[in-house]
């Protein structure tokens, strides 16, 4: 018989592989900015940090969900790397799911 789920603690390994990509991710942003000196220019009122944190943070993030999962691959690369992957049947369908999903979330 063939499970048609995933079982939780090999969904959080997964998770826990993505985090450290979005983690790297975070990094690199921040000492990126630091070394501009961004936060002088870039942070200045409560709306313009407010867009620039959506812009270089949350966007980034859901794309990499939504585009990995949507590939050929359907997978992230902590799914992959787990040994998950997404059934989805048509590629729009599957865009569109997926977006919808992790915005959600």
């Amino acid at each position: 018989m063939v499970k048609s789920y995933v079982g939780f603690w090999q969904r959080v390994k997964a998770f826990m592989w993505d985090y450290l990509v979005i983690a790297g991710y975070i990094v690199i942003i921040t000492i990126m900015l630091w070394l501009i000196h961004a936060s002088e220019w870039l942070f200045t009122n409560r709306i313009q940090a407010q867009l620039s944190a959506f812009l270089l943070l949350t966007f980034p993030v859901i794309l990499y969900f939504s585009i990995l999962e949507s590939s050929a691959q359907q997978a992230t690369w902590g799914k992959h790397k787990a040994g998950l992957r997404e059934r989805l049947k048509t590629q729009v369908l599957a865009n569109l799911r997926t977006i919808k999903r992790i915005i959600a979330a």
